[in-house]
């Protein structure tokens, strides 16, 4: 899955190749509990409750690792049409990757969207063949746990094909409706509908689980990501009204920018009284170098101000500090949420900046 984010809590667990990789606290939680669930299922065979443990413990963090790779595979696919990555997010019900931009056409779209399904399906053939050689070689425990990943990979991907956004078969819809003349606030809106669709049967079915006592925690596990489902599909639906054919070129401010050579002692005397901003753009004859964000330049010692220069003291230019001003603004308020500054340089076809744009974002 990857998109727009309905969590609000996040923190950066590692980085790969220059992107984040986020996580939401409730995460750890959900891979407790896992890890609790496939111990309970392998102590009948194992007989031992640490050993159960220590195997159901291993077994969930290669399946979620096994999910990381499922958005990496999304993040690798969007690097090669040329869509920047803003970070990729584990939160409970599975994984995210967030995008700078829209993808530039149906084909770019359909490909990242259907990449990460696909390297699900992958691994549920790895884990599937390393079973099948663990069994016949007597090694029964961790046939077990090969075929559990297994079918967790291929459960992951049947599901992550459902048509509906924001799901990956979700994405792969919108891809056809772009394909067939629909633009892009209009797919997804049309996309978002199958989504809420799925959302409502996911949800009654845990309900019929939980009402019949079935299975309980199947039930309300259902539920719960059938609200999850829901919550992402109204937000999109939303958005998608809301942002319709505007973009950062038509909402961002006229830039302040602070120029990279001169100390902090010039800018706190000349230009922010001037300017009451928390966050500035760095640049130079159009040319964007960073960001000065006023609470980390605060910590900064006042008797350093006179020999430190701007540039020792703003954060260097990262991906997700800066859109193109055709992104749309569904968009943009997505990353201004999750860069960790609350607001974004705006920059246009030759990378210079133009404008910027800082939480509270317009409607």
């Amino acid at each position: 899955m990857y998109g727009i984010s309905a969590l609000k809590k996040q923190f950066v667990i590692g980085s790969l190749g220059g992107v984040p990789v986020k996580a939401d606290p409730r995460w750890f939680a959900v891979i407790v509990l896992t890890s609790a669930v496939i111990a309970l299922g392998l102590y009948a065979q194992v007989k031992d409750l640490t050993s159960s443990i220590v195997f159901g413990t291993a077994a969930a963090l290669v399946f979620f690792f096994s999910i990381f790779l499922h958005e990496l595979a999304h993040a690798l696919m969007a690097r090669h049409e040329g869509v920047s990555v803003v970070a990729i997010v584990l939160h409970p019900f599975g994984g995210m990757t967030q995008f700078a931009e829209a993808p530039r056409d149906a084909r770019a779209e359909f490909r990242i969207a259907a990449v990460g399904p696909a390297a699900s399906f992958l691994l549920a053939v790895i884990f599937a063949l390393a079973g099948a050689g663990a069994y016949y070689a007597a090694a029964d425990i961790l046939a077990t746990i090969l075929f559990t990943l297994s079918a967790g990979n291929l459960l992951l991907a049947v599901f992550n094909m459902l048509p509906g956004y924001p799901l990956d078969g979700g994405r792969v819809l919108r891809a056809y409706f772009l394909r067939t003349g629909k633009d892009q606030a209009e797919a997804t809106r049309r996309s978002a509908q199958f989504g809420k669709g799925i959302a409502y049967l996911l949800i009654a079915i845990g309900a019929v689980l939980m009402v019949l006592r079935v299975d309980i925690f199947a039930g309300l596990w259902a539920m719960l990501i059938g609200f999850f489902l829901l919550d992402s599909a109204k937000t999109a639906m939303l958005h998608a009204g809301v942002a319709r054919e505007i973009t950062a070129g038509d909402v961002m401010r006229l830039p302040v920018s602070v120029p990279p050579d001169i100390t902090v002692q010039r800018f706190v005397d000349e230009l922010l009284p001037m300017h009451r901003a928390k966050v500035f753009p760095v640049s130079s004859r159009g040319d964007l170098f960073g960001t000065l964000v006023l609470k980390e330049l605060k910590k900064r010692p006042r008797g350093e101000w006179r020999e430190l220069r701007i540039e020792d003291v703003m954060i260097p230019i990262r991906r997700e500090h800066f859109v193109g001003q055709n992104t749309p603004m569904d968009i943009v308020r997505e990353v201004v949420r999750t860069n960790g500054i609350g607001a974004v340089s705006v920059v246009d076809e030759r990378g210079k900046l133009v404008g910027v744009l800082n939480a509270p974002l317009p409607v």
